[in-house]
């Protein structure tokens, strides 16, 4: 049935408008992507969108239709259940989204647990082969968050949504700050999951290029809305907005001193 959310607005501290009536849809199977430049609310879309609003970040409106099910996003009672096995959130920064006191394979085997995937100790054996199936060491589920690169950190991240099965995967920036063998790595992992589970996927990020491998189709934000969405090559080739215009403009540039 896939996941449609419309009218979603985001207000900061003394009711300064974030996000403003933003609308998205994200079919079965299918990889979306969100692209914008920084500050454009991408990420606080994302966080509404698997009910984690920042504070003193606010969602003041939107509806969520997910699977049939509708979701007032203002209410937080009716996320109970639905993140982890419903909606993932793959976030940008690994360190904050691991337990610093936890050891990686407690970690892993407590999403699980937790999300009522496995019992306890099934999840606990399930956890080394999930992480060999993300690259990682089975041997590392003893080791910290802090003891891990912030690839391997990522690859946690992935281990748990493998075990978890999302319906809904929402992978923000999940390439900033590594190295281009590494973000290489990180997008195999992503497309062999939609691949091999189904999961409807909302990519985020402000790479074009990551965007242009990854999605079918895209929107594209600025200021908190969406100002443009399509089939991303037919955007990229014939853009309408001047924001997306100056961000083809940017990337022919990049190519061009590359080549």
């Amino acid at each position: 049935m896939g996941v449609t959310v419309r009218g979603l607005c985001v207000e900061g501290p003394g009711g300064a408008p974030l996000v403003r009536g933003v609308d998205l849809r994200v079919e079965p199977t299918e990889i979306l992507g969100l692209v914008g430049p920084s500050g454009a609310g991408k990420s606080l879309v994302a966080a509404a969108m698997a009910g984690l609003i920042p504070p003193p970040a606010l969602a003041r409106a939107g509806r969520m239709d997910f699977d049939g099910r509708t979701l007032n996003m203002t209410d937080p009672r009716q996320w109970r259940g639905l993140r982890g096995r419903g909606v993932f959130l793959l976030m940008q920064s690994s360190a904050a989204a691991l337990d610093p006191t936890m050891t990686i394979g407690r970690q892993v085997a407590e999403a699980l647990s937790a999300n009522g995937v496995m019992a306890p100790k099934q999840a606990r054996d399930a956890t080394g082969g999930l992480l060999a199936q993300v690259g990682l060491e089975p041997g590392l589920q003893r080791a910290y968050p802090h003891q891990l690169s912030g690839g391997m950190r990522q690859r946690v991240q992935l281990a748990m949504a493998l075990g978890l099965r999302p319906r809904l995967l929402i992978a923000d920036e999940p390439t900033t700050g590594l190295d281009p063998i590494m973000q290489a790595e990180i997008l195999r992992l992503l497309r062999l999951m939609n691949a091999r589970h189904g999961s409807a996927m909302m990519l985020i990020s402000h790479d074009w290029r990551v965007i242009a491998a990854m999605a079918a189709r895209v929107a594209v934000m600025e200021r908190g809305a969406i100002v443009e969405s399509g089939p991303t090559a037919q955007l990229m080739a014939s853009p309408r907005h001047p924001t997306t215009r100056l961000a083809m403009a940017a990337l022919r540039e990049l190519e061009a001193a590359r080549a």
